[in-house]
């Protein structure tokens, strides 16, 4: 399993929802654990390892110890609240770009996960990695809610990502 990136039309694609959270869906959300873990993410979209389905995982840590919980998302809803603002965010499928992107403070989140529905108000870098995860489940783009001066500072970077990405495909 690996990350699909910058400008795989997989990342712009209709997800359906996961009708089912079967062993073979287990199985895969465990390589994607692993994978956004050794990468040094906190979130990973079903998308962006070319499985088009609503799931996502998130790894946020805990305000005070630190502490890690690995959480499995699929079929989410979310309500946005708080204030919209700018922070600094990256993402595992555009390598060492970063961008200012304007984001809801507070988010509640309805979905499923293996442990049984979820009904939870996610504040701050949780918020923010939420809504992130449910872009790529909307099949929106990252550079898409760039600033024109986020957008122009990282072009050079965008442009070589997608090259060494059509490369890697020829």
């Amino acid at each position: 399993m690996e990350i699909v990136t910058y400008p795989s039309e997989i990342l712009l694609a209709i997800n359906r929802p996961l009708q089912k959270y079967t062993p073979e869906a287990a199985a895969q959300v465990v390589e994607m654990l692993k994978l956004m873990y050794r990468t040094g993410g906190i979130g990973l979209a079903a998308p962006q390892v070319g499985w088009n389905v609503r799931l996502f995982t998130l790894g946020i840590p805990a305000v005070g110890d630190g502490d890690v919980k690995h959480r499995v998302l699929w079929n989410p809803e979310v309500e946005t609240a708080g204030d919209l603002v700018p922070m600094r965010e990256g993402c595992l499928s555009f390598p060492r770009i970063y961008a200012e992107i304007k984001r809801w403070t507070r988010v509640r989140l309805r979905a499923q996960s293996p442990e049984g529905p979820v009904d939870e108000i996610f504040v701050g870098l949780g918020a923010q990695a939420v809504q992130h995860e449910m872009d790529h489940l909307d099949g929106i783009l990252f550079l898409e809610k760039m600033t024109p001066a986020d957008r122009q500072r990282n072009d050079a970077a965008i442009r070589a990502l997608a090259d060494s990405t059509l490369k890697g495909k020829s």
